[in-house]
């Protein structure tokens, strides 16, 4: 019976150092404070982003304009139209991400939490990690993209509310519509610069879009080239890039700090 719980305590121990709480909740509230903070400017970057020429589309000569647009037909909230799923999107996949990226680290680093890994090592902790993540928050995703992209008629309560009608619409494959592509993007996205993989989340907001029915990645490819060229795959990309360097600086000081804290 004593050999059973001296064995019960090991692995329980075992596990304890491989799988770091710390991390998970690191990477919940960096992620929410900031996406909360910059939400405005990743809704922006969502409307230039399926801003593809229909008519039944609203049109913006600016992030400004832009702005201003929605706050002129919705109101200051039309700002903060679909923060909520947008930060339960972020909290999470940073959440995961950290939680993974850690846990992979330690498992190769043979238990030790501050292995010295080589530069492989390291990539291929973060390419399998983003994967990972992608494929658990994807409905997330699709949901605050089609918050983001209320108008013309679509309207939700919330959430929740989307949620429902995006299941009972299209069922289990309309939540994870685009799973396999933004997972195998994502996680390329891990070794090259934002720039070069801006198209990829123009493509995926798209794809998640209520206002436009897509045959798929290459089909998304192949109108946009066809109708707007090259600038169409980095439309947004300014807003992007604006948001981005505030986010992360944000993101990363409320994630060391709460790590920093949980640790002592």
């Amino acid at each position: 019976m004593e050999h059973g719980t001296w064995k019960s305590r090991i692995c329980f121990q075992n596990i304890h150092k491989t799988f770091k709480y710390e991390h998970l909740v690191g990477g919940l509230c960096g992620g929410s404070v900031s996406t909360f903070l910059l939400h405005p400017l990743e809704l922006i970057r969502i409307r230039f982003a399926v801003s593809d020429g229909m008519s039944s589309r609203p049109r913006y000569k600016s992030v400004w304009h832009c702005a201003e647009k929605i706050v002129r037909t919705d109101g200051v909230r039309g700002i903060y139209r679909g923060a909520n799923s947008n930060v339960v999107a972020y909290s999470v996949y940073f959440g995961c991400y950290f939680f993974c990226y850690n846990t992979f680290k330690i498992l190769l680093g043979n238990g030790s939490t501050n292995p010295h890994l080589s530069v492989a090592q390291y990539l291929a902790c973060g390419c399998v990690s983003g994967s990972l993540t992608m494929c658990v928050t994807n409905p997330l995703w699709t949901v605050r993209t089609r918050l983001c992209l209320e108008y013309g008629g679509i309207r939700y309560r919330g959430m929740l509310h989307a949620f429902n009608v995006l299941y009972q619409m299209e069922g289990v494959r309309g939540l994870y519509r685009t799973t396999f592509e933004t997972a195998l993007m994502s996680g390329s996205s891990k070794f090259v610069a934002v720039v070069t993989t801006y198209p990829y989340l123009m493509v995926r907001a798209r794809l998640q879009d209520p206002h436009r029915d897509y045959g798929g990645v290459i089909d998304v490819v192949q109108r946009t080239w066809k109708c707007e060229s090259w600038r169409g795959f980095y439309k947004g990309l300014g807003v992007c890039l604006l948001r981005f360097v505030p986010s992360t600086c944000i993101m990363f000081c409320i994630y060391e700090s709460v790590v920093s804290v949980l640790q002592q």
